[in-house]
């Protein structure tokens, strides 16, 4: 029987009281400690690598180009035509689980988007069981909402409900999951990637810049959905296309008992100077004890962009955090469902901007760490996309 545990809900989250949720299989969860040795290619990239200083130099760039506030915007399509119609209409957002912050800020930023043009929202929390998912679609459905957004439901989690929707001629935008629809949803349900892999990319970059290309790392990640396994091996493809002096250890943590995993790494492997947690919540309060217990002086660092991990960026506990910007998503997932409604073509997921930023001691200043300012998405850009989408959606009225 399936269950939720910890990994990334976004947004994998996803943040904070979602971090703690993800789909794997009852009796499977497991934590093992794997060392794998990033040299030129060495953990699967299947591309040569380059040298250590060539690789400093493209994770400085990386990191800068990544911490930096976004001004622009390039739209995913062209104008909207028939919008009009949709005046008075409804849309339905079921998030895995509302009660996490970042599913609470898409709501949010939901319910601004669609008044653009006129239309409600209603929101349904899947409460992170499938039958919480199919009793939220079926309410949709009751309802004859005009279209649905989904977060952190994969297709397989609730393939019955997604199923039912495209019978009832209800077009669905599914935000945050790495699978396509199955071939039975083709033209009635459309995918938007969250920019997992780019994370872990720069999370990698991160600390190969700030090691000078010699780190020592202990990778906390985990594999019990794709949007995880391919955040992780993004990290891993990028210490071993660009840091081959770096050594990289494992451990694969399934929530069965991250602590004990985490510290026989760091007991096999004293070296460890860096311990990167694939989220800020709940996993890197636990390495910040773990390490605080050990008397050890590593440095931590962490993706998820929860206000817990930014207040440790300031507070020097935290080399950085990676996070992901819930406005966009929202604004984003709205364009492609509004384009779905209408018949307009469905742009690739390519197409849409997911805003991805570094957090760490050159930039964290200019944040203001509230959860109001989460919310609004200024952590991550000037908002100007909103008058973009406005643009693009209303050009008839």
């Amino acid at each position: 029987m399936p269950f939720i545990t910890a990994r990334r809900q976004r947004r994998l989250a996803l943040i904070a009281a979602a971090a703690v949720l993800s789909i794997t299989a009852a009796g499977c969860a497991s934590t093992t400690s794997t060392s794998v040795v990033a040299a030129n290619g060495s953990t699967g990239t299947g591309k040569p690598g380059v040298s250590a200083a060539a690789g400093v130099a493209h994770a400085d760039a990386q990191v800068a180009a990544y911490s930096a506030l976004a001004t622009s915007f390039t739209a995913p399509g062209p104008s909207l035509h028939g919008m009009a119609a949709m005046r008075g209409g409804s849309i339905t957002y079921i998030p895995l689980f509302l009660l996490a912050p970042y599913f609470q800020a898409v709501a949010g930023q939901l319910t601004k988007a669609a008044a653009q043009v006129g239309m409600t929202v209603h929101v349904c929390s899947a409460n992170a069981t499938p039958s919480g998912a199919a009793s939220c679609f079926s309410q949709a459905i009751d309802e004859k909402t005009d279209g649905i957004i989904t977060d952190a439901l994969p297709y397989g989690y609730a393939s019955n409900p997604y199923a039912a929707a495209a019978a009832a001629g209800i077009p669905v935008a599914a935000l945050d999951i790495g699978d396509q629809p199955p071939a039975a949803l083709a033209g009635h349900a459309a995918t938007l990637s969250d920019g997992t892999d780019l994370e872990g990319v720069l999370l990698a970059d991160s600390i190969i810049a700030a090691s000078g290309g010699k780190a020592d790392a202990l990778l906390v990640v985990s594999t019990t959905n794709s949007e995880s396994t391919e955040n992780k091996d993004a990290m891993e493809q990028e210490f071993g296309q660009y840091c081959p002096d770096c050594k990289i250890t494992e451990v694969i943590d399934n929530e069965s008992d991250q602590t004990s995993g985490i510290s026989l790494a760091l007991a096999r492997n004293p070296g460890i100077d860096y311990v990167v947690a694939q989220e800020d919540q709940p996993v890197g309060p636990v390495v910040q004890g773990i390490l605080k217990q050990l008397d050890k002086k590593t440095i931590t660092a962490s993706q998820g962009g929860g206000l817990n991990g930014m207040q440790a960026v300031v507070a020097g506990t935290n080399l950085v955090d990676i996070g992901n910007d819930p406005a966009i998503a929202a604004w984003n997932a709205a364009d492609l469902l509004f384009r779905l409604m209408t018949h307009a073509p469905a742009p690739a997921s390519a197409k849409y901007t997911t805003l991805v930023r570094v957090f760490n001691k050159s930039d964290i200043s200019s944040v203001s760490l509230t959860n109001s300012a989460f919310d609004s998405g200024s952590w991550y850009s000037n908002g100007s996309f909103e008058a973009m989408y406005t643009s693009l959606w209303t050009s008839e009225n």
